[in-house]
């Protein structure tokens, strides 16, 4: 009984050490799954630098929130004008699945449209969870996809609680 004993400690340490090694790669490999373990432990200038030090993004080409001021004034004086908005998180596995498989397709299928813009608010670093939407309204979740419309200077807003996929938003605002 001694030997199976021994056997199934053996055993027992052989699947933890492979399960420190898969996620050891995983921490180095998938930037979303480092980010929610450093968030746990680290602050967010620390939790950058260990990120680039890993080769992971800054999202430099992403609008940074800043919570006390993150309204961003528009100023459209006729026509209509549509804003897309992806409130979005490093940490949210879904906003990273978001901006790799639609955000960048919308960004390219709208370039040269002049009434429809394409806009990411990047809510990595808000602590404070106060980011609200252009028309003021809370955020629920991530990520949240917002579209504000502006006819002659007068501006909606409704939340999109379509699909994700980038042909279904593409279908979508074409329909506004």
């Amino acid at each position: 009984m001694n030997g199976l004993g021994n056997n199934f400690t053996s055993n027992i340490y052989n699947v933890l050490f492979y399960i420190f090694i898969i996620l050891a790669i995983a921490f180095i490999v998938f930037e979303s799954f480092r980010l929610c373990v450093l968030k746990v432990f680290f602050d967010d200038s620390t939790i950058r630098s260990i990120n680039s030090f890993f080769g992971g993004s800054n999202n430099e080409s992403s609008e940074k929130v800043k919570p006390e001021n993150n309204k961003k004034k528009e100023n459209f004086s006729s026509g209509k004008q549509i804003i897309f908005t992806a409130y979005t998180a490093d940490w949210c596995p879904h906003c990273v699945t978001f901006k790799n498989e639609s955000y960048g397709k919308l960004q390219n299928y709208f370039a040269n449209n002049s009434n429809i813009k394409i806009t990411n608010v990047d809510c990595t670093n808000d602590n404070s969870g106060n980011t609200k939407t252009r028309a003021g309204n809370s955020l629920q979740g991530f990520p949240t996809l917002v579209i504000n419309t502006v006819v002659n200077g007068k501006m909606t807003e409704e939340m999109y609680e379509g699909s994700r996929d980038a042909n279904a938003i593409i279908s979508y605002l074409k329909g506004l």
